[in-house]
């Protein structure tokens, strides 16, 4: 201004914004803490089934990182067969928008097929998206036992049923 420098300097006060950033920090890492910390495995996607977050107890299970899973999709890592069925269930539950649960079999880095009982849910995000968040355990060995212990009562009822012999249960009364 007729000749000489001028200098305009214009303060905002962040202090409010600081504070939103912090608490948003803050309520993120306790999110992935809880996550981390929870003995199922956990993970949500978005409406086209790519991995938005995954927890420890998945990323251990499948012997893959965070990193390399975020972004991609079942078709990414599991086989065509199980992976087709996997996002078909998912569509159904967005679509259909209701939680739902079913057992899914699902080989684990290890090479062993596991029996996942997962919980799906639609979450809607603040912007109206629809994202797929899950829950799942490991229920193989259950699954194992009762299928042992259904084989063992049939077997058992065969050979009841089938005995050549008369057979009659007492109570402690001596009734039959």
């Amino acid at each position: 201004v007729g000749g000489q420098e001028v200098l305009l300097a214009v303060w905002s006060d962040l202090t409010g914004r600081k504070q939103a950033e912090n608490a948003l920090l803050e309520s993120e890492q306790r999110f992935e803490a809880f996550m981390d910390h929870s003995p199922t495995l956990c993970f949500i996607k978005d409406e086209n089934g790519r991995m938005l977050f995954l927890n420890r107890v998945m990323t251990k299970a499948f012997g893959v990182t965070a990193e390399d899973m975020i972004g991609k999709n079942d078709f990414d890592w599991l086989p065509p067969e199980t992976a087709r069925a996997v996002m078909e269930y998912d569509r159904r539950i967005l679509e259909n928008d209701k939680a739902s649960k079913q057992v899914e079999m699902v080989t684990t880095a290890d090479g062993r097929t596991h029996e996942w009982l997962v919980v799906k849910f639609p979450i809607v995000g603040q912007d109206g998206r629809k994202l797929l968040g899950g829950i799942g355990v490991d229920v193989r060995e259950q699954r194992r036992t009762e299928r042992a212990l259904k084989l063992s009562e049939s077997t058992f009822r065969d050979l009841f049923l089938d005995a050549p012999v008369a057979y009659h249960e007492l109570d402690t009364e001596g009734r039959l």
